[in-house]
């Protein structure tokens, strides 16, 4: 009877082991099966990011390549990512496209929405006029590096582009046949002068540039100068003390004025035309701060098209057609889409536009008559990077423009109690966009973690930003839109987690500093540079008590740190910088409040770099750390028992500038030792609360410039007047 009895308990036994065994298959085969999916999910969604956000259709090629060969189980995503192959082909003006499209057909016969999208794909290449343009029409790269910028404009034949060289900050010419670089203007190098160019634009002969230059000499803020080609007759045309920024559009074509935005410190911005020959600015248009920036000439001097926002709760725009006499004004786009000028035609019969009316951010062209809309907008090439800045049209009609590229993201490592090295890798943070994520920031209670992300439509530097709050225990996202047009790199959040503060670019184009709901993403403005009689307020960061927020502000002469109280609204000079053009780049609270470390650059008479200490309440400076040009901090962070500061150290600028590590120093002073990381920091980095963790950015803005040729339309005849 007992061994009756062990026999039936062994057989159980037996079935309960084989039971969990075949469930344990189970559900490795599942686990094996869903890791597989999220694999080929993840880097579909990465090629998407990188034709969607960036326009880099060819790197998008390779990752859509790498779905269908890896990962050729997983159809569903598979057929998405050869139907995409076939789409980036098209951008690219490349006869693959068609093969793409009908490998879909073959091979994933049963996917039948893709299949159908195919078709209607193959079909558009064999009869519809866009696809009859496909062999002739073409966007090409001339430009890309670290080198390459897109602050200029290219010359009437197309041969020559203007830039910012940002390794001194000099105007330079681009030959696009030789690919060599020559500087204009002969500031020399950093440490002799932060001076540098901005935008600039060619001449309707190619002879002359005019260009926007940052000067300090006696007058600290933006002038219009402009130069001959061969560096000769450089000269400032126009600067005025009430208009810190300005923005030259394009020449008139008798070369006698110069077309050019004003951004005044009364928040309004004006559309002038600039004398050459005296400076004197005659006002065509007077905006509030709605206004876009997009602005050109038509080819005949005789008009002036121009963005701008529809409504005081909107950021869409329309376009607007003014007579260069300023005398009539025509609305020439009106769409509840957002209609954004990118240039006039050379041979003046259409304004070309982006806009997002069908979906996509597309370009599209209207007819124009004697300033006035012809015809109904016409839709001219589809779904470009929203991420685009037009530069203007050559003579031919070729269009240049530059795309903003590069990958940042927000990543996590372990660190050790020393501070020297990590004990985890770092790990990027978001999970469903990448290459779009910046400005990390803990919540307090160590059970959140905050960042800015572009996620949403928007053109160049701005819109589309939102910030997304990570629960660090479900990974669960929540996000906030925002209603700034521009949002700079750092991100605080408030001790008590209702409010983050940033600095940035309102709805109605006047920056300053920002405070943001934490729960509703609601925008209040806190301070803006009028108000506190300075040019630029930046960097705010909260007290350790919530109680105050320190910034930055700079002013034409002096550079300080303020203090101000959030309840009686008192402010407080904790630090004035003892040099005449100084540069506080960034600061941070000790976590007991009591102290703030600053990273101060010397700007005149060779440049330094210091990393001070301040008491929090004002009081003596303390220098903890100084490096000699060219290298320099980028960002810091406190270790939370307030005794060491981290910093990122960086030597050289713009395409020169390389990364030197992160470093950790006493905040007494001392030899920096490097922590183990292997990976740069951008400009943020953070402890979480238990000091386990470091969140940080890393990445780098890019730009490659293009050109689009044949792409307008041949059938144009000219304007019946």
């Amino acid at each position: 009877m007992v061994s009756f009895i062990l026999l039936i308990i062994s057989r159980k036994c037996i079935m309960k082991n084989l039971t969990i065994f075949l469930l344990l298959s189970h559900v490795l085969f599942v686990s094996v099966a869903n890791a597989q999916q999220n694999r080929a999910e993840k880097l579909y969604q990465q090629g998407l990011y990188e034709t969607e956000a960036l326009g880099n259709y060819t790197k998008a090629i390779e990752l859509f390549n790498r779905v269908v060969t890896e990962f050729p189980k997983e159809k569903p995503i598979a057929a998405k990512a050869l139907l995409q192959i076939g789409i980036c082909h098209e951008k690219l003006g490349n006869a693959e496209a068609q093969k793409a499209y009908e490998r879909v057909i073959k091979e994933f016969a049963d996917q039948r929405e893709v299949v159908a999208a195919a078709r209607i794909r193959l079909s558009a290449l064999a009869q519809n006029v866009d696809g009859a343009r496909l062999s002739s029409m073409a966007a090409r790269q001339v430009w890309a590096g670290p080198d390459a910028d897109g602050e200029g404009s290219p010359s009437p034949d197309g041969r020559y582009l203007t830039f910012v060289d940002w390794s001194t900050g000099n105007l330079a010419l681009r030959d696009l046949t030789t690919s060599e670089n020559r500087p204009l203007t002969k500031k020399g190098s950093w440490t002799e002068s932060y001076e540098f160019a901005g935008g600039s634009v060619f001449s309707p002969t190619g002879k002359k540039i005019a260009y926007t230059w940052f000067s300090k000499e006696g007058y600290l803020g933006f002038q219009l100068r402009a130069i001959r080609t061969d560096g000769t007759d450089e000269r400032v045309i126009y600067q005025d003390n009430e208009v810190p920024y300005l923005s030259p559009a394009a020449w008139s074509p008798d070369e006698r004025y110069i077309l050019a935005s004003l951004f005044r410190n009364d928040r309004t911005t004006q559309i002038v035309l600039i004398s050459v020959a005296d400076g004197k600015a005659r006002i065509l248009k007077s905006l509030d701060g709605r206004y876009r920036g997009q602005l050109c000439f038509s080819p005949d001097g005789r008009y002036v098209a121009y963005s701008f926002t529809t409504g005081d709760n909107s950021q869409n725009s329309d376009i607007y057609v003014l007579a260069a006499d300023g005398n009539r004004e025509t609305t020439l786009v009106k769409h509840p889409a957002d209609d954004l000028l990118m240039g006039w035609s050379p041979d003046g019969e259409r304004i070309i536009f982006s806009s997002d009316r069908a979906g996509t951010t597309d370009i599209w062209s209207v007819n124009v008559v004697d300033g006035k809309p012809r015809s109904a907008p016409q839709r001219l090439q589809e779904d470009i990077n929203r991420r685009t800045i037009p530069m203007g049209f050559t003579k031919s009609g070729s269009f240049f423009y530059a795309l903003l590229t590069g990958l940042r993201d927000v990543y996590v490592a372990g660190i050790n109690q020393t501070f020297d090295s990590v004990t985890t890798l770092p790990e990027p943070v978001a999970s469903r966009i990448t290459g779009s994520n910046f400005a990390p920031e803990w919540s307090r209670d160590g059970k959140s973690l905050a960042f800015i992300s572009r996620r949403g439509p928007g053109t160049g530097f701005f819109g589309g930003h939102m910030i997304i709050i990570r629960s660090l225990q479900t990974g669960l996202e929540r996000e906030l839109p925002l209603t700034l047009a521009y949002v700079t790199a750092r991100l605080r959040w408030s001790p008590d987690g209702s409010r983050f503060v940033v600095t940035g670019t309102g709805e109605d184009d006047q920056h300053g500093i920002f405070m943001i709901d934490s729960q509703n993403g609601k925008v209040n403005p806190f301070a803006y540079p009028s108000e506190e009689g300075s040019m630029v307020l930046r960097y705010p960061y909260w007290s350790s008590d919530g109680h105050s927020l320190f910034y930055v502000s700079q002013g034409k002469k002096q550079t300080a740190l303020i203090r101000r109280d959030l309840g009686t609204g008192k402010r407080a000079e904790v630090y004035r910088a003892p040099n005449e053009f100084p540069f506080l780049s960034i600061f941070q609270v000790s976590p007991d409040g009591r102290w703030v470390a600053i990273g101060y650059h010397h700007a005149l008479n060779g440049r330094s770099v210091n990393l001070l200490v301040v008491p929090a309440s004002g009081g003596e400076a303390r220098e903890v750390l100084r490096l000699e040009d060219p290298e320099w901090l980028r960002a810091l962070a406190w270790t939370p028992d307030g005794r060491n500061i981290l910093f990122s150290r960086h030597k050289g600028t713009g395409p020169d500038e390389r990364d030197e590590g992160l470093w950790c120093t006493s905040m007494n002073g001392g030899f920096p030792e490097r922590v183990d990381l292997n990976m740069p920091v951008a400009d943020n980095l953070g402890f979480h609360p238990d000091g386990s963790r470091i969140a940080f950015d890393s990445g780098e803005r890019q730009v490659e410039i293009w050109v689009m040729e044949n792409f307008l339309p041949k059938e144009s005849g000219k304007n019946e007047k």
